[in-house]
């Protein structure tokens, strides 16, 4: 291994000062899953998996990894199935799965909600941007 230079360090703290502290919430599919997975296996970390309470009557699993050399949390609350969902075919249920979701990460410790949100899969219904 090689010596991390003073000057390399203070680059990457400029540099990455907007991610510190930050949630980069996906919701999505297995393309997501891969990329928080892709991510933690690249800063020689390991993935996390809970198994959520029921959102909208099914149980989701939330993968998480905190990416240690960013101070940045990475999570994917899979979608499994995306627009076919029935809480997605209307703006009020989507509301209240968007709640669900924000009770979730206060479950599991997370308080502040996403800095950052990834709605993955290009199946996304662009219908509810407003919630």
């Amino acid at each position: 291994s090689r010596r991390v230079k003073v000057a390399e360090t203070q680059h990457t703290f400029l540099r990455s000062r907007g991610i510190r502290g930050a949630l980069w919430l996906m919701l999505g599919t297995s393309v997501e899953f891969d990329l928080l997975t892709a991510a933690c296996q690249g800063f020689g970390q390991t993935p996390r998996t809970v198994a959520a309470k029921a959102l909208v009557g099914v149980a989701h699993l939330t993968t998480w990894c905190f990416l240690r050399p960013l101070n940045l949390t990475m999570a994917v609350v899979q979608e499994n199935g995306l627009t076919v969902n029935a809480h997605q075919q209307t703006m009020s249920r989507m509301l209240d799965y968007l709640g669900r979701i924000d009770r979730l990460l206060h479950e599991q410790g997370w308080h502040a909600g996403p800095t950052f949100l990834l709605l993955g899969g290009s199946e996304w219904d662009f219908k509810h941007w407003n919630a």
